[in-house]
């Protein structure tokens, strides 16, 4: 999986983006095999220089599958780490159904084929 991390508002420290890395490679398990390599596009962010509290940080994941299908995710929270694991989980989430989806459609369409054997 190739990974692009950009941060923008503060430094993104080597401990911040090998915690970033580790946790997206773990959704490579959950990738559909045979698919092109993907691409996995983070932005980290803080919204404003001048806000002390609140949600302040924002993550925003894009992963390129299959060459041409996006999956999305965005979060804001507190801590930078806690922003970017809810972004995650949402795109696991994603994946999750893009792959349950593919394999329905699969098996969908061998029943057709399945049927139109049985019928000649």
């Amino acid at each position: 999986m190739r990974i692009i991390v950009k941060g923008s508002g503060f430094s993104v420290t080597p401990s911040l983006l090998q915690y970033v890395e580790d946790k997206i490679n773990r959704l490579a398990k959950l990738l559909p095999e045979g698919s092109a390599l993907p691409i996995a596009r983070i932005e980290l962010t803080r919204s404003t220089k001048h806000h002390r509290k609140g949600r302040v940080f924002y993550a925003e994941i894009n992963l390129t599958v299959s060459g041409n299908i996006l999956l999305r995710a965005e979060a804001m929270h507190f801590d930078i780490r806690s922003a970017f694991d809810s972004a995650r989980r949402e795109v696991r989430t994603e994946l999750r159904k893009f792959k349950e989806k593919r394999a329905t459609n699969f098996r969908r369409g061998a029943r057709k084929v399945k049927r139109r054997v049985r019928n000649v």
